[in-house]
Parts: structure tokens; C-alpha cells; sequence
């Protein structure tokens, strides 16, 4: 057990029993100038039960997974508890990533699940670029400026052209500088090995 340092150093009685009477991990951590999340590790150091939302003491979650572990509690955005394990459970579930996918692919590029599909089988399974066969799942490649969808491309080719800014003059002058020092670099090996 870590010892009790910084600002709580003296008043951990003080901070836990305003913590007892009913404040909130905020307002206790407001009294002694520290966050909330210092006041809730000061609670698990002494190993005192964090209150729920409606009062009552943690135990367990309806999976039976101990909610009083440190490492098993996870507190979401909206300020609802839940055990980490089963979170991550449910965002390994295959529904769950499916939704994910077709609500990023609505909300970037305005296109369904289908729609990436139709067009993933229309280019025959293979990247627009470098032709290799995805193995992964693609990437929309879009016009920043008006939405467009291009084409699928696998991700070092979208990456590519994101790093030269869909610009085909950089594009070709990249082109032309690799062809260049391969040559160099070809025409250095054969004199090497000779």
C-alpha cells in the first residue's frame, strides 16, 4: 500500500468523513484543493467502499465481478459505473464492433456497411494503388474538400497520400526521386559485387 503524500498528507480523516456525510468525490476533492480522483485513491488506499451513484455501497457487478478492485472499476462518460471486464467484454462482441463500424462509416464518409462492401468486390478484393490484396479491413479514401469517395486503398497507400496532401504534382516528384536513388543504389550494388 502506497503511503498518503501531497496535499491529503494529515487530513485523510477529514476528507473521508466529509466523504461519509454524503459529498461527492468532486466536492471533497474541492474542500482540500485536489481533484476528485485523488480523494477516490485516497478511499482505496485506506480501503474504504466508493459510494454509488444512488448511495449505495459497490459490491458486485450483475456478472458478480468484485467492483471494489481498483483495476476492475471503470467509470463511463455519463458518470455510470461499470466493470471493466465486462465492458471489455462487450466491445470484444462481434454486434457490438459491427455497429461501431457502420457508425463511423455513416458519420465520416455518409455510406453504409454495403455500400463499402459493393465497392470492396466491384475493386475485386485489391487496393486501387499498389494492387495487393487486402488483408485488413480498407480505407475510404475521400476528398477532404467536398466528400467524395474515391476508392478503397490499404492503409499505407491511404497514409501516403494523406502525407503528400492528395497532391499529384508531390506525388510524381516523390516517384521520380525513388526512381532516381534506385537507380543509384542498383547501379552501386553491381559495382560492389563485381
Amino acid at each position: 500500500m502506497r503511503p498518503i503524500s501531497g496535499k491529503l498528507k494529515g487530513v485523510e480523516q477529514s476528507a473521508v468523513a466529509a466523504y461519509q456525510r454524503g459529498l461527492s468525490l468532486i466536492d471533497v476533492g474541492k474542500m482540500f484543493g485536489v481533484n476528485g480522483r485523488a480523494i477516490w485513491g485516497l478511499l482505496v488506499r485506506l480501503g474504504i467502499p466508493r459510494r454509488s451513484t444512488t448511495g449505495r455501497q459497490i459490491g458486485y457487478c450483475k456478472r458478480g465481478h468484485d467492483m471494489a478492485l481498483l483495476e476492475n472499476q471503470y467509470l463511463s462518460p455519463v458518470g455510470k459505473r461499470h466493470c471493466l471486464a465486462c465492458r471489455n467484454i462487450r466491445n470484444r462482441d462481434p454486434r457490438t464492433i459491427e455497429q461501431k463500424k457502420r457508425g463511423n462509416l455513416q458519420r465520416n464518409y455518409g455510406i453504409t456497411l454495403e455500400e463499402k462492401e459493393a465497392k470492396r468486390l466491384a475493386q475485386n478484393n485489391k487496393c486501387m494503388i499498389c494492387g495487393d490484396e487486402f488483408v485488413k479491413s480498407p480505407n475510404v479514401d475521400h476528398d477532404h474538400d467536398t466528400g467524395i469517395i474515391r476508392d478503397l486503398l490499404c492503409g499505407p497507400c491511404n497514409a501516403g497520400c494523406g502525407q503528400f496532401f492528395h497532391d499529384p504534382a508531390r506525388l510524381e516528384a516523390a516517384a521520380t526521386y525513388c526512381r532516381r536513388w534506385k537507380e543509384i543504389i542498383d547501379a552501386l550494388s553491381k559495382g560492389l559485387a563485381r
